[in-house]
């Protein structure tokens, strides 16, 4: 019966799928030659890769903390960068697989899978195959979509960017009461935050105002609220594990951004052509002539089409949001300023344009047909509309875009990235932990300026140090992350009393371990990361709701199967 089902679906949508495929060769040609395309965050997101490999191997699970990174000081990039996708490429490596390739499969399996959601995701929204492949070729076309995995190789912004059409059509289809709608909206909105919490941001900020939009349809059902809450929180147990330490981490730390984005606030207010550029000319042309035939039609037809317009007026606030100088010279404004530029929210504008793009399309193919006028494409014809557009959309973000050698190639030294202090970037590191500010790996100082060597173990995961116990406190060489903890210990490396940590805000942002009241003599101290309880309550709540839901999902599929 399975097998029956299948065979149908390739029938039906073999066409399609063939034409992805198509789209999915020319979309990664760059990445068919030896290295990796060069781009900004190469560095970081493959220390990110092996650093993670080398903390699981120290048994430490979740890796929140990678001891080895920032030269041996350890950095916190778990708490800042969801891993839930990235183990993934983990996998491969610990398969064997050499870390550059693996970085490609994972990147190439993200492309593949997220063009055929989006494909699924735009025919089930518009109830058009061939406005649904031609969407996603469009999507897969974007001028944001090339930076994120080419530019920048913002790996987590691109898996961001390939699931926002599950999360805001899902949403949509949600509005009208549509079963399939909410499972996408809970799969979708659960899949950003695991991805990029920025984008997440993005997101949420535009979902706020389609539910504003679309009041009158909740209050008219307002069942459809309830259940949108419902998924909000199942997408919110499930991704506890990662949001929740976080919070933590923040209620703990005076963190301050060291790094320098050199962005004036009057750069995050872009004028009407910089919004274009960011949109492209292109898809900005696009809009205009889909923006004429939707505002035709509703003249010609004399009906407010809710759906699309509700869809234009968020394009069209996005739009006028990144130009605001209101917004951004405001308390708010100045707070997201960590957005780096008003720019990062083209990934949200781009996914309503498309979606708008799609749902006037329909509108005119279902008024052709009202006419009695023959919309029907061939099949042919659909193949040479949808070759002109991949080749055309990525010819105009990059004229030689397809050919690899026209791109710089990096190849990384897999030892020198570990040791390596400058691949965290430095942006959500305390101002004193300036890389160059990290030295002295090995060495404790007290707060009279006095020093004690010590020796770290374990790929840098333990600190050992004989330290007087007399001194006020030793600052050890660890970059302060809620969740250090420091033990006295007896002759047979046994600890014997705990030690109070804390933050060294007034210096160098260190782990501060303060010695006993009172104390005497020299003592032997372990320093550490462990895992909290808040983060071992957050792990729980993950494993529960995972387990909850596949529970409900199998007796779902038998209550099906029953009637």
């Amino acid at each position: 019966m399975k097998t029956n089902k299948f065979v149908k679906y390739l029938k039906e949508n073999g066409l399609y799928l063939g034409i992805l495929a198509f789209m999915l060769i020319c979309f990664l040609i760059p990445y068919f030659a030896t290295g990796l395309p060069r781009a900004e965050e190469n560095d970081f997101h493959y220390a990110r890769l092996i650093s993670m490999v080398e903390t699981l191997k120290l048994g430490i699970f979740p890796p929140k903390i990678r001891p080895m990174l920032m030269m041996g000081f350890g950095y916190g990039v778990g708490f800042f960068y969801p891993d839930f996708f990235l183990y993934i490429a983990v996998a491969l490596v610990m398969l064997g697989v050499e870390p550059m390739m693996a970085f490609k499969i994972f990147a190439s399996l993200v492309a593949i899978v997220g063009a055929i959601v989006c494909y699924m995701v735009f025919d089930g929204f518009i109830k058009s195959k061939k406005i649904a492949v031609v969407t996603t070729i469009l999507y897969f076309g974007t001028i944001c979509m090339w930076n994120n995995l080419y530019d920048g190789f913002g790996i987590g912004a691109f898996i961001a960017q390939v699931v926002l059409p599950l999360a805001f059509c899902g949403l949509l289809r949600a509005f009208d009461d549509e079963k399939a709608g909410y499972i996408q909206y809970g799969i979708g909105i659960t899949a950003v935050v695991l991805s990029h919490h920025l984008t997440f941001i993005s997101m949420m900020v535009a979902m706020v105002l389609l539910v504003l939009l679309n009041i009158k349809k909740i209050i008219t059902n307002p069942k459809v609220l309830g259940k949108l809450f419902c998924v909000s929180m199942v997408g919110l147990f499930f991704s506890t594990q990662y949001w929740l330490p976080a919070i933590e981490l923040a209620a703990h730390t005076k963190f301050k951004v060291i790094y320098d984005n050199f962005i004036d606030i009057n750069d995050h207010i872009l004028n009407f052509f910089d919004v274009i550029r960011e949109i492209s000319w292109l898809y900005f042309v696009l809009f205009l002539v889909a923006t004429v035939v939707f505002v035709w039609l509703m003249v010609k037809n004399r009906k407010v089409y809710l759906n699309e317009l509700m869809v234009f007026i968020t394009v069209v606030f996005h739009m006028g949001l990144m130009r605001s100088e209101p917004f951004w010279r405001g308390p708010v404004g100045q707070f997201f300023s960590f957005f780096q530029s008003t720019a990062r929210l083209i990934y949200v504008l781009m996914v309503l344009l498309i979606m708008f793009l799609a749902m006037v399309a329909k509108l005119a193919a279902d008024d052709m047909t009202k006419d009695g006028k023959k919309v029907d494409v061939k099949p042919l014809i659909l193949v040479a509309i949808s070759v002109v557009a991949v080749l055309g959309t990525r010819m105009y973000i990059k004229p030689n875009f397809y050919n690899p050698k026209a791109y710089d190639r990096q190849v990384i030294d897999r030892d020198l990235i570990l040791v390596d202090n400058g691949i965290s970037c430095g942006e959500w590191l305390p101002v004193e932990n300036e890389p160059s500010e990290c030295h002295g790996v090995e060495n404790a100082g007290a707060n009279d300026q006095t020093s004690a060597d010590g020796y770290k173990h374990d790929n840098y995961r333990y600190f050992e140090v004989w330290v007087d116990l007399s001194k006020e406190y030793y600052d050890m060489p660890y970059i302060y992350y809620y969740g250090y903890r420091a033990y006295i210990l007896d002759e047979n490396d046994n600890p014997v009393s705990e030690l109070k940590v804390g933050e060294a805000y007034d210096d160098n942002g260190y782990v501060r371990v303060f010695m006993p009241e009172g104390g005497q003599g020299f003592g032997h101290v372990m320093v550490q990361y462990q895992k909290t309880t808040l983060q071992k309550v957050a792990y729980v709540i993950t494993g529960l709701t995972t387990v909850l839901f596949v529970a409900w999902l199998i007796w779902h599929r038998k209550r099906i199967a029953a009637q």
